[in-house]
């Protein structure tokens, strides 16, 4: 039995060893807000060059950039920082995925909670297969709209628009217009010529305080 006693020993150790622990992104780590605005660029200026992309009454949106080894700038990302009480801000939401573009900001309530619609496009070279066997080259265009609460730094991801060209023609497309619902809002479009790489979700969850 002392062999078997050891085995549970093992494998349990190596259970615990394959858990995944989850963190939050550097600059969330690093600069989740701060008792004054000065206090968020004192500590974004730390991290990198930041520059304020957009402005609203209790809320700015801001870009990061880094250096890499070789002293290269990167972009890292934009992040929405909110007026608190007092003074205060936090970090309200992010977008630090691939090549970008903001288009706007706008303040938006659903129900009675006050949040945040970022849009962002996006213009990027890829493949896709046509016939399920050959890859060709694509220009894919989108448009995505951020849902941001603003009182986290996560924001539901919904697309607003698709194109994808093939030798400067359309193959496939998509425009969608948003119902909000409770707790989640409703892409609506038609989605007939939408092919697979403009599949927009019908529904996306954004989970916005009730009040």
């Amino acid at each position: 039995m002392r062999w078997l006693a050891l085995l549970i020993v093992l494998l349990a150790g190596e259970a615990s060893a394959r858990k995944i622990v989850i963190s939050e992104p550097p600059i969330v780590r690093a600069c989740p807000g701060g008792a004054s605005w000065s206090a968020v660029e004192t500590c974004l200026g730390k991290q990198g060059t930041m520059s304020i992309v957009k402005t609203l009454p209790k809320a700015k949106l801001v870009r990061l950039l880094q250096s890499d080894g070789s002293n290269k700038k990167y972009d890292a990302g934009v992040y929405l920082y909110v007026e608190q009480a007092k003074g205060a801000w936090r970090m309200g939401g992010m977008y630090d995925g691939s090549p970008y573009t903001v288009i706007d900001l706008l303040p938006l309530t659903i129900g009675k909670h006050d949040g945040y619609r970022l849009d962002i496009g996006q213009f990027q070279r890829s493949s896709i297969s046509i016939d399920g066997v050959t890859s060709v080259a694509v220009i894919l265009s989108t448009r995505r709209t951020l849902f941001c609460a603003g009182d986290r730094y996560g924001c539901a991801d919904a697309t607003a628009s698709c194109d994808v060209l093939i030798e400067g023609r359309t193959w496939f497309t998509f425009r969608g217009t948003f119902v909000f619902e409770k707790g989640q809002v409703r892409v609506v479009g038609d989605r007939k010529y939408a092919g697979p790489a403009c599949a927009a979700e019908e529904r996306v969850y954004i989970g916005w305080p009730e009040t």
